[in-house]
């Protein structure tokens, strides 16, 4: 598996050079975009270099929102949004918020794997949760910023997204937080099921 995962990782950077074909290397940029793709060092220094070079400026640009994911301009621009919090819960020292490591981690977590989760289509009815959710207006009880065409959203919104999404999980009793149980369709005479129907089997 290592040599053909070795393999796979040099055909997606050869994508990204100056010498692939425009059209693969914007395929490949907006792929760069996966939980994967993001994390990968080797990646992100492509990534880089393609900026000297790359003329498309949307290439360009979604070359970007994935860098602004590395963990040092992650870390710097999510401070800046709690800061802006009116109620972050967090110490201020000397007006400077501190952001302890696993509240980090978390939203990281949030970023990498439950917004790719929340825009995954189902195979049943082609749809997914932001289908719905990221529709203004649609379901007004849980409304969320749905990612762009490549997975992205900014730090502000995926702080809001995970803001409102923590509301639903119970701490105490997390297979029975909201978050857990309305995508089961559960119904009950204490709760109401999913307008959306059953998301995922027990």
């Amino acid at each position: 598996y290592e040599e053909l995962r070795t393999r796979a990782l040099t055909v997606f950077l050869d994508q990204l050079s100056d010498k692939a074909d425009k059209r693969t290397r914007q395929l490949g940029v907006d792929l760069a975009n996966r939980t994967s793709m993001k994390r990968n060092p080797e990646i992100l220094v492509a990534l880089e270099a393609l900026r000297a070079f790359e003329t498309d400026k949307k290439v360009i640009e979604n070359a970007n929102k994935v860098l602004s994911q590395s963990q040092g301009a992650f870390k710097k621009s999510l401070l800046e949004a709690v800061t802006k919090e009116p109620d972050h819960g967090f110490d201020d020292e000397g007006g400077v918020v501190q952001i302890p490591d696993e509240f980090y981690n978390d939203v990281v977590y949030f970023r990498d794997y439950v917004m790719p989760e929340m825009t995954k289509v189902l195979r049943g009815d082609e749809r997914s949760c932001m289908i719905c959710h990221g529709e203004p207006g649609r379901v007004p009880s849980l409304e969320l910023y749905p990612p762009d065409q490549v997975g992205f959203l900014s730090v502000e919104q995926l702080l809001i997204n995970y803001r409102i999404l923590q509301h639903r999980v119970n701490i105490e009793d997390v297979m029975n937080s909201k978050l857990i149980r309305k995508p089961l369709n559960v119904q009950s005479g204490k709760e109401d099921g999913h307008q959306g129907g059953r998301r995922y089997q027990p």
